[in-house]
């Protein structure tokens, strides 16, 4: 799932590509894709994504010989790509978080039938993915919110030249404007170090493990906790019916922003 923010430029042309990009995308691609993030200012010269840089001291001819992409380096190298892409194409100064899940049976059956799943996630942003333990009921958290409160977050920005403040409620801004640190899009923001490259997360469960993934953007989560989320659900034995009453639920909790959520489920539902 997408939240625009500055117009729907940028999360229009990821609910296009994205998917496609992330299947498309290979070790080809990342010498380009690295060049052109290197060259944003002179503090990105030594840039190097985390999932990549095995893969980035290897000299370009040598990359396409290299085994297939793991799925981390895959969701990594594909965010980039896209990012890249859509900043090379497009006039826009607007952007967009973005959450994306990668659900895989370790054995012949379907995800929702198997008795191991494999769920690698990523995103960029405040954009959330949280899933229900179907024996206790609890919320995990299978993402991470990029906001400037987080010091890691607050180092990159600085490095990169920029910097960051609080607005009139005490929220941290990244260079006076951005709620978050990472995104899609944001022309006149990205030499500032707000970039596209996703907290990865990859967990392997059994069989009734879990009982419901849900992906929902900051308007819930700004009112409602993550097992407050969950909670709402649980009672729920059909998904569609479940996003909708998370929805109204951070609704009538106050919340006035952007309101997403979309339910999965899984074989312990």
């Amino acid at each position: 799932i997408f939240l625009r923010h500055g117009g729907a430029r940028c999360a229009d042309y990821l609910t296009a590509n994205l998917h496609r990009n992330l299947e498309a995308v290979s070790v080809a691609d990342l010498p380009p894709v690295l060049a052109y993030f290197q060259h944003q200012n002179p503090q990105w010269r030594s840039y190097t994504p985390n999932n990549l840089a095995n893969m980035a001291i290897i000299p370009p001819e040598s990359l396409t010989s290299l085994a297939p992409l793991s799925l981390p380096e895959r969701l990594t190298l594909g965010y980039l790509y896209t990012d890249r892409n859509l900043l090379s194409g497009s006039a826009g100064d607007d952007g967009s978080t973005a959450a994306t899940v990668l659900l895989e049976s370790l054995d012949n059956a379907p995800f929702w039938a198997t008795d191991r799943l494999r769920l690698t996630s990523a995103n960029v942003g405040d954009t959330r993915i949280i899933v229900c333990d179907a024996q206790t009921g609890k919320a995990r958290e299978l993402s991470l919110d990029h906001h400037p409160s987080d010091p890691q977050e607050y180092e990159r920005i600085q490095h990169y030249g920029g910097y960051v403040d609080s607005d009139a409620f005490g929220e941290f801004m990244a260079m006076g404007q951005a709620a978050n640190t990472r995104s899609f899009g944001d022309r006149q923001l990205k030499s500032f170090g707000v970039l596209a490259e996703p907290t990865i997360f990859q967990n392997t469960f059994r069989r009734h493990e879990l009982a419901f993934m849900v992906l929902v953007t900051d308007g819930i989560t700004s009112v409602l906790d993550n097992q407050s989320i969950v909670d709402l659900i649980r009672p729920y034995r059909d998904p569609t019916q479940a996003a909708i009453a998370v929805v109204n639920a951070a609704e009538k909790s106050g919340s006035s922003d952007n309101m997403t959520a979309m339910v999965v489920a899984l074989p312990g539902w």
